[in-house]
């Protein structure tokens, strides 16, 4: 009931003014929003040959890689 009211007072005070409800909702849904650049990718830290024998890269980030995961991380550094 409040909720109601107080919208129906809005309402009054935008046609008051000369402003359509609709122009309103359109301005409020078309703004655009502000998005955040993509991040480069970080260039790549470690080289190694996992078992099949492929030549892979890791940046540092995220998860080791299971070939890694018990090596001395320093015989790899690029």
């Amino acid at each position: 009931q409040e909720k109601n009211e107080k919208l129906a007072a809005y309402k009054e005070m935008l046609a008051a003014d000369g402003i359509d409800i609709n122009e309103l909702f359109d301005l409020v849904t078309k703004t655009p929003t502000t998005k955040k650049a993509p991040r480069t990718p970080r260039p790549a830290k470690y080289a190694y040959t996992d078992e099949d024998g492929q030549s892979k890269t890791w940046t540092g980030q995220g998860r080791t890689p299971k070939f890694l995961a018990d090596k001395n991380l320093e015989d790899y550094l690029i």
